[in-house]
């Protein structure tokens, strides 16, 4: 049985009602052992260096699905909606070789038990 290498990167994730938290990022190697997930100087700018438990990046969270080489790649997006620094991050993900396009995914958050996505 083989098990796939990866790399965990932990980050901090601002969320849409302001709370800043703790996530990780998984980005799995390729047989060459080179990340699958474009991993930008926007995205390096809110790693932390960080031991023990941390909780897994979830579905809810912001992220941009990129197409590279017919694989769909997630990569997550740390800074919310109304940060500028979105929109350099996003850019710096499909300006990186071998990525063809990419789909933007808000976050999404329940209150009162409804789930609304941003």
């Amino acid at each position: 049985m083989s098990s796939r290498k990866y790399r965990i990167y932990p980050f901090l994730y601002d969320d849409e009602l302001g709370k800043r938290i703790v996530k990780i990022e998984k980005v799995y190697l390729d047989d060459s052992e080179l990340e699958t997930t474009p991993i930008t100087q926007s995205f390096l700018d809110r790693t932390i260096n960080l031991e023990g438990q941390i909780t897994e990046a979830s579905l809810r969270l912001r992220h941009l699905t990129a197409y590279k080489e017919n694989r769909a790649i997630k990569a997550s997006l740390p800074y919310n909606s109304s940060d500028s620094r979105l929109a350099i991050h996003i850019r710096e993900i499909l300006s990186t070789d071998g990525v063809n396009c990419g789909s933007y995914q808000g976050e999404s958050l329940t209150y009162n038990g409804s789930t609304n996505s941003i």
